[in-house]
């Protein structure tokens, strides 16, 4: 302070004073039409002559042109140049830094500036809105008023950012904030029993700085009120400051993970200079966090990809800081493999991460966020979207061909549910030929998707029609009403469009394999009832059968002459039933019919064994599928290639994960009952899963067809090893009938922490038949042979998830090498050692306690080449199991441990 006219204080009345030295902010909302001088704040002045009592008068008016205007003493700066009286809502910003220059803002966006040299301070006993006021001695008049709507006034003794601005104008504020004098919201608000309550009044009885005088009524309440929020969600965070010279310090105290990616609004106010004066108006910053070293290369990835097709795609993990970083990927969903999902990443390097998504994923948008995490706290996102469509058949025709056409005004709707899906297509045909083709638009002013449809032909013919629905990614062939050709006719019209019903009649082509093959049929179908017309141009031989379980489930066929003979041909197939088809030459049934709701259709099940049908048109995940089925302890339900048991405490669990249509299934009940499936609608898309194919994941160089056999047993079976190997997914479980694979498991399945992992094993058979098994790698190609056999019980589940069947390996294993070292005296003992040394199949490195976790093992084979390389981490033991050691031959390798000076190393001998 350098003298008493420079400054104006607050007098006893609540008169609001900013003096020039001050820094100023006023802002509201308005909206008009204009078209005359109207004042929309005023605080007593408006262009008089300064004569030192009303230098701090101001006006903020629209002139006749729309143009804005900002009157203080002599000055008058044309804040907004535009025209923005349209009658609507708008954001006015005036800001005034005493250090450079007066802006204005509307909606945020920059308008004109002016040197705040040229600007007084702000101070008089009224403050107008609405109305210009003016004070002349104790005379005060009242002119120039509004017409239009005034809300949100705040005036602020600071120099607000572009930035606050922007953030805080579509919200409430608290009326706490720093240098926030003057706000009124024009209404009160309360937190009724957790209800807002907004009551309209002409200032906000929180503050009562200043009165608000209505004059002549220019204040006028309206509901129709700018797109103002509740505050938003502030929270003030923990902090310390230090003052360096001439710089004030601020660290703050919270949880890194805590504030990273959020903006911070930092303000300061009463800081003293040398000689003692506060600084006049509060400062504010912005700052935005962002420390978290290791992120995502992308934050969002939107893809889409074929039904049935392969998806891969990939990103990359970056560390940009100067630590080496334990990182894990979590919040994975069902449909996405991620690999790998946790390592260590190096400083200022990058990680490769792939993606894989799941082949059979339904049709249909899928979206989830992965999360990034490590030891700072704080999940880094990437938002995953995915598209899984089917292609629509090209419906392609050549019009030129055509000299008449007809026009049709269509909708769509399937089942009778009008159709809002812009990618379903109406095709004509007559004579079984494309004529024409029409994609649903959207009509926003009828809010309805119509079609657009020219139909083509020469002649007066029958035009039929029908629908690809996308998000089904299926043709229904079954669409009502058929139409005669007329030429220049029109049918429909825009506001009463012809309605196409397309009945869900779907195509299920089944494949038939020479052999056996096990399915169901999810379609209803009329000539389901007669099997010499459901089967009718399939290539069946002399012999061929068909069965399921039941009275009169049998039917055979007997050679073109004779057709079908058995009960079947009386009962004909049904929808909860699976069958048994055994036909010596591959075939595929075009199997079309009526989607059936499977909640619709009671699925009977009797004490015993039991044929059930599957009737979705989509996969669903066990658990779902069977979730209405009142199951008990030990149920067991397999299909021709995997098989799955109920526990109570676990729900199915087994090789068997996924239910999928087409397919038969074999229940075995402990008790009678009926249950349904459930509607697709119902399920979250997430259940969606694909169920491994035998001939996906058996090694190409083994050989087993299960079409071969009619029946087979199931076995449950554990390894009596180290538990790392029963976990380790590169060990899979062979069955043999002497030298002839019968049974194949990819891996076994953990099934809980307690009981560990067990192999679920489907094995072929017939007859008195026995089999021997073997442990094979799918990498290295090492096998374990093991000890034990187990004979053919046909359709028998042999173990139990409780107690499985146990066999030894004939050699044995040092499972010591592989089990976790608990105590730490017997690690420090350890340090150092790499064991067994030589080492074939599994190797176990204890780093020594000199490393730190930044320290880095290497191996080098003897020529010198570097082989393995890895962080040491916070683990102190690295295991590296079969496929890790493929790439090691026979020889001689060093083992090098390195952090900084430090180096400790160690010769190692691979030997088979």
């Amino acid at each position: 302070f350098d003298g008493t006219d420079d400054f104006a204080l607050l007098d006893s009345a609540g008169t609001i004073a900013i003096s020039y030295e001050m820094d100023l902010t006023i802002e509201f909302w308005f909206k008009t039409a204009g078209g005359s001088t109207m004042s929309m704040l005023s605080n007593g002045g408006g262009g008089f002559t300064p004569n030192g009592s009303n230098r701090n008068g101001w006006n903020i008016e629209i002139a006749t042109d729309n143009t804005i205007h900002v009157k203080n003493d002599s000055t008058d700066f044309t804040a907004v140049s535009a025209n923005f009286a349209d009658n609507n809502w708008h954001h006015f910003a005036l800001v005034v830094n005493r250090a450079a220059n007066a802006t204005a803002y509307i909606d945020g966006i920059q308008q004109n500036t002016l040197s705040a040299d040229n600007f007084y301070g702000f101070g008089a006993p009224r403050l107008a809105i609405g109305a210009r006021y003016s004070v002349n001695g104790t005379i005060e008049t009242y002119d120039q008023y509004f017409n239009g709507s005034i809300d949100e006034v705040r005036i602020w003794n600071s120099a607000r950012l572009n930035d606050n601005i922007d953030l805080d104008m579509f919200n409430r504020l608290k009326g706490d904030e720093f240098g926030l004098l003057v706000y009124y919201p024009f209404e009160n608000y309360k937190l009724e029993l957790g209800v807002s309550t907004l009551t309209p009044n002409f200032k906000d009885g929180s503050l009562s700085l200043l009165d608000l005088v209505a004059q002549n009524g220019a204040f006028v309440t309206s509901a129709q009120s700018p797109a103002i929020a509740l505050q938003r969600p502030v929270k003030n965070i923990n902090f310390t400051w230090s003052v360096n010279n001439d710089k004030i310090v601020i660290n703050t105290n919270e949880d890194p993970g805590n504030i990273e990616n959020v903006t911070l609004n930092i303000s300061v106010r009463n800081i003293k200079d040398l000689h003692g004066n506060k600084m006049q108006s509060p400062k504010t910053w912005i700052a935005y966090i962002n420390k978290n070293q290791v992120k995502w290369q992308d934050a969002e990835r939107n893809l889409s990809k074929e039904f049935n097709d392969t998806l891969t795609f990939s990103t990359r993990v970056i560390n940009s800081g100067g630590q080496v970083k334990n990182y894990s990927i979590s919040n994975i969903p069902a449909w996405l493999t991620v690999t790998p999902s946790n390592g260590t990443i190096s400083p200022q390097s990058t990680q490769a991460i792939t993606f894989t998504v799941n082949s059979a994923l339904n049709i249909g948008t899928y979206e989830e966020d992965l999360l990034l995490t490590t030891d700072f706290g704080y999940a880094e996102k990437l938002n995953v979207n995915l598209q899984v469509r089917k292609t629509a058949p090209s419906f392609t025709f050549d019009p030129s061909l055509y000299a008449k056409s007809m026009n049709i005004i269509g909708q769509i709707a399937i089942n009778s549910n009008i159709s809002v899906n812009d990618e379903d297509i109406l095709v004509a045909y007559i004579n079984n030929e494309i004529r024409g083709k029409a994609t649903l638009q959207y009509i926003p002013s009828l809010d309805k998707y119509i079609g657009f449809l020219d139909v083509y032909s020469n002649n007066a013919d029958s035009v039929k029609f029908k629908v690809w629905n996308a998000s089904e990614g299926e043709l229904h062939e079954n669409v009502k009403p058929n139409l005669l050709f007329i030429e220049n006719s029109l049918t429909g019209s825009i506001l009463a469009p012809q309605v196409f019903n397309a009945v869900n009649n779907l195509a299920k082509p089944i494949v038939l394999k020479a052999g056996w093959n096990w399915v169901s049929f999810p379609l209803t179908d009329n000539k389901m009832e007669r099997l010499h017309s459901f089967f009718e141009g399939l290539n069946f031989s002399s012999g061929d059968i068909v069965k399921t379980i039941g009275n009169n489930a049998f039917a055979q066929f007997g050679g073109p002459s004779l057709g079908w003979s058995g009960g079947l041909t009386r009962n004909g197939l049904n929808n909860d039933q699976s069958y048994l088809i055994y036909i010596t030459n591959k075939d595929t049934l075009e199997y079309k019919g009526l989607a059936i709701d499977p909640d619709t259709l009671l699925i009977s099940v009797a004490q015993g064994w039991n044929r059930i049908g599957f009737v979705s048109t989509k996969n669903i995940e066990i658990n779902s599928a069977l979730a209405n089925y009142n199951a008990t302890d030990g149920d067991l339900i397999k299909s021709q290639q995997a098989f799955a048991v109920y526990l109570s405490s676990l729900g199915w669990i087994g090789s068997l994960t996924t239910l999928e249509p087409t397919e038969g299934y074999l229940l075995k009940a402990a008790n009678s009952s009926t249950f349904v499936y459930p509607r697709r609608g119902l399920l979250r898309l997430k259940a969606n899963a694909e169920q491994e194919q035998l001939s996906e994941i058996l090694p190409s160089d083994l050989m087993l067809n299960p079409n071969d056999f009619e029946t087979s047993t199931s076995a449950i079976i554990k390894i009596n090893t180290c538990e790392e190997v029963m976990e380790d997914s590169t060990w899979s479980l062979l069955a043999y009938k002497e030298n002839d694979i019968r049974g194949y498991s990819k891996a076994a399945i953990n099934v809980n922490e307690e009981i560990g992992s067990e192999y679920f094993i489907t094995v072929y058979g017939q007859g008195n038949e026995s089999f021997r098994f073997e442990m094979l790698n799918s990498v290295t190609k090492e096998k374990l042979k093991v000890v034990g056999s187990i004979s053919f019980e046909k359709d028998k589940l042999q173990g139990e998830v409780n107690q499985p069947i146990l066999f030894d390996l004939i050699e044995g294993i040092d499972c010591d090498q592989f089990k976790k070292i608990e105590d730490a005296a017997a690690a420090e003992d350890l340090a150092g050692v790499a064991y067994p040394n030589p080492f074939s199949s599994f190797l176990t490195i204890v780093i020594p306690q000199e490393i730190s976790e930044n320290g880095t093992i290497e191996i080098f084979d003897q020529n010198g080449r570097l082989v393995f390389v890895r962080n040491a981490g916070t683990e102190r033991r690295i295991f590296l199991n079969g496929a890790e050691l493929f790439r090691f031959t026979n020889g001689v390798y060093q083992l090098k441990f390195t952090d900084g000076k430090t180096i400790v190393t160690e010769k190692l001998v691979r030997l088979d």
